[in-house]
């Protein structure tokens, strides 16, 4: 074999593992937006700017700290969740016996100061 066939071969599989693994993440993201619709029956238009924050978090910790991929999320599993239950609670809670359209527009408020504050932070 040569070489720019076993390297076109090694180009291949690692798209195909790529591919895989941003299905897997996608294929999350959309069992999480399903399960708070389902069960919360909230329509949350800030989902995904969480699994942004998320990912920023995660790629901080295993910088910043050094810390294995693997291993970040025994630190941004706990700090998300607390995040989570505060965004509920605060904000989240109070829309829930309003009408759908107050939901939409607190949730697409939220979105809005996520990616702020994630410009903020990390800049753009």
């Amino acid at each position: 074999m040569h070489h720019e066939e076993a390297s076109m071969i090694k180009t291949i599989v690692q798209n195909l593992i790529n591919g895989s693994m941003m299905g897997a993440i996608y294929a999350l993201i959309a069992l999480g937006l399903s399960i708070v619709y389902g069960v919360m029956n909230v329509v949350n238009f800030a989902h995904g700017d969480f699994v942004m924050l998320s990912m920023y978090f995660t790629f901080w910790v295993a910088t910043l700290m050094r810390w294995d991929a693997v291993a970040t999320p025994l630190l941004t599993f706990p700090l998300l969740f607390i995040i989570g239950i505060f965004t509920y609670y605060a904000i989240i809670d109070r829309t829930l016996r309003q009408i759908y359209v107050t939901q939409i527009a607190v949730t697409v408020g939220l979105q809005t100061l996520l990616r702020a504050l994630t410009q903020v932070i990390w800049k753009a």
